[in-house]
């Protein structure tokens, strides 16, 4: 029977993701766009909950339906080099580089900033107040126990009651009327647009990605094996989760433009939330609002410093180890802290704005994958011109400084001339559209698979589901040119192939081809076929370090000897991308070993195996008895006969 979790099973885990999910920007950020939007309010807010709602809730769920073990795993369907890249910048921004920091310069704004005298040194108060918080956040980290979970419910709690006396008290006691509030910068114009992009700063959808799978494991834990049951309920919790983060955000929003009537907008969130505490509450409801929020910011950088440090842990298992890691993100938070929320909120958006294309392309591509069958082709080529355009987003929202130094405006009318909505901010939707569309034209459908699944019983005789390729015009290495290299070679060269080798027994004779060293000829080829003796000169000929020299798209076939090949390191290769396929028939140890790397290849249709058979058809084995019978019989003749 399929196990399903129940109502109060899903609340423990919504109200989980919702923990996960809350910190300091989804405050800040609506705060600021509600005093900024005005009349354009409801715009403003449908572009924040797309970016800052739903795709979280896309995020957590395309983790889910792909069933992924988490961000490296998915992101390792484009390539494994790509996946590292990827997950380490991704949690170097939701970690040290801004998301933590900006918890504790949140917390200074909210909090003592307010209370400080206005002539005093705010730098040495802000560097003061950093050293405390990171202290404190790096003495839980490095002894995770119980405290997050009574933080948790103690805290959040008391925070959200807080949160809800000042939203109802400013609701309830409008300074003006939200009609009459003039909109101030790109809410003027491009209100939706402008808080499109103002859902990026919450880093929710980043988040959602690192945190996914702790729901898919919570769900698991509780009970939930099958992968669609799996798959469902995380779908629902997450559903449910960010329905109340949406009515905090509308909320919040809303008393951010309602404020607009007894204040001015400040220059950021942190500011604006503390003042209008201060203005309905009196210094009571300053001081309760700074010390709930500090420790709420505190409680996520916790569990965010615990979080990065296991990742790279785990990326980096030759590396330094956990308590090693939480002392390093600390350091870097606590100096990044220092540059002040503005700072940390304007060096974040370019960051943003190069993280937010990639992240949607590849939810999308998680969520369809299945209409293509999570065929690499397809993700290459999307994340490949979304790259392009995440780069330009990147540049185009630089620093001004940085900005004019590398003549941004140049750049920026060339986005603008060739990049449909780059004004926007969403120059990256043609080209993501455009890659995903190459992709799916050059997808390769394996075709057994499609014989044997959907063939039968098919209106059409043919199917050309993906591209495939000729061998007439590419380059073939053969690496050890005897009888049976030779005899490729003819084959190879009479279908059209360009031919080369190299020697492997230190013999030259005048060949047809043209004779290459081995590195010369593993950079040259599309094709390197193996034809060698196994001997001191070629055990391990062909290693990580050769298979390195390769092309991306070349294919490795070996049908001389196991041991001249690094088994371990083709699995590798095959692994990150840096070969296309592979074809063995022979294998070090025969029959293969239990463990060996080539059975747990990640994708297994990229390597094609054989049980040291090649040589096994009728028609060869005749020819073979044929050449015994043959030499036999020319032994014992004599020569003058």
């Amino acid at each position: 029977m399929k196990r399903k979790l129940s109502a109060k099973e899903y609340t423990y885990v919504a109200s989980m993701l919702f923990g996960l999910f809350f910190g300091a920007g989804n405050l800040i950020f609506p705060v600021h766009l509600g005093q900024m939007a005005g009349s354009n309010v409801w715009l403003a807010i449908l572009g924040l909950l797309i970016t800052g709602v739903g795709l979280p809730l896309l995020g957590v769920a395309a983790l889910g339906i792909s069933r992924s073990a988490g961000l490296f795993d998915l992101s390792s369907k484009v390539s494994r080099p790509y996946a590292m890249f990827f997950t380490c910048a991704l949690y170097l921004t939701i970690g040290p580089f801004f998301a933590i920091p900006r918890c504790a310069t949140t917390s200074f704004t909210v909090g003592l900033e307010q209370v400080l005298p206005q002539n005093g040194n705010t730098t040495i108060y802000l560097l003061l107040f950093s050293v405390a918080f990171f202290a404190a956040a790096l003495f839980f980290a490095l002894r995770p126990g119980k405290i997050l979970t009574w933080v948790g419910k103690i805290l959040t709690p008391c925070f959200l009651v807080f949160l809800a006396i000042l939203v109802v008290v400013v609701l309830a006691t409008p300074g003006v009327s939200v009609a009459e509030v003039t909109p101030l910068g790109g809410y003027a114009d491009q209100p939706f647009f402008t808080g499109f992009l103002e859902g990026y700063n919450t880093m929710d959808a980043l988040a959602s990605l690192a945190f996914g799978i702790i729901v898919v494991q919570v769900i698991r834990d509780l009970g939930v094996e099958e992968p669609s049951a799996v798959a469902g309920s995380t779908v629902r919790a997450g559903i449910f989760s960010c329905l109340f983060m949406a009515l905090i955000y509308i909320a919040v929003t809303l008393a951010g433009t309602q404020s607009r009537g007894v204040l001015e907008a400040s220059e950021n969130g942190g500011t604006a939330l503390a003042q209008i505490a201060q203005h309905y509450l009196g210094t009571a409801g300053l001081f309760i609002l700074a010390a709930t929020v500090t420790l709420a910011c505190l409680k996520t950088a916790v569990g965010l410093i615990t979080s990065c440090a296991e990742t790279f842990t785990a990326l980096f298992p030759k590396g330094p180890k956990y308590r090693t890691w939480a002392v390093i993100f600390s350091l870097i938070s606590l100096l990044l802290a220092n540059l002040g929320l503005n700072a940390i909120i304007a060096y974040s958006l370019p960051v943003l704005m190069f993280l937010y294309p990639l992240s949607i392309a590849l939810i999308a591509l998680a969520l369809l994958g299945k209409f293509f069958g999570h065929d690499r082709t397809v993700y290459c080529w999307t994340m490949g011109f979304t790259l392009i355009a995440a780069i330009y987003d990147f540049v185009v929202a630089l620093p001004a400084g940085v900005y004019n130094t590398i003549n941004g405006d140049a750049i920026k009318a060339f986005g603008a001339a060739y990049l449909p909505f780059a004004k926007l901010g969403l120059g990256w939707v043609c080209p993501t559209l455009i890659g995903a569309a190459i992709g799916l034209l050059r997808q390769t459908v394996y075709y057994d698979r499609y014989v044997k699944t959907a063939y039968a019983g098919s209106p059409l005789q043919y199917h050309f589901g993906r591209t495939t390729h000729q061998l007439y015009g590419s380059k073939w290495g053969i690496v050890g040119l005897g009888n049976i290299g030779r005899s490729v070679a003819r084959v190879a060269e009479a279908l059209g192939c360009r031919i080369a080798y190299t020697s492997t027994s230190g013999v030259v004779r005048e060949e047809p081809y043209p004779e290459k060293p081995l590195d010369e000829l593993l950079r040259w080829a599309d094709v390197v076929s193996v034809h060698a003796p196994l001997n001191d000169r070629t055990r391990n000929l062909i290693g990580a370090r050769e298979l390195a020299l390769m092309k991306p798209s070349a294919i490795l076939i070996n049908v001389a000897r196991g041991g001249i090949v690094d088994e371990a390191a083709l699995a590798a290769a095959l692994d990150a991308g840096r070969l296309a396929g592979a074809g063995l028939d022979v294998f070090t140890h025969e029959p293969l070993e239990a463990g060996n790397p080539l059975l747990s290849v990640r994708e297994p249709d990229r390597l094609l195996l054989s049980p040291h058979n090649a040589w096994s058809p009728v028609e060869a084995i005749e020819i073979l008895v044929e050449c015994i019978a043959r030499n036999i019989r020319d032994f014992y003749t004599p020569q003058n006969q």
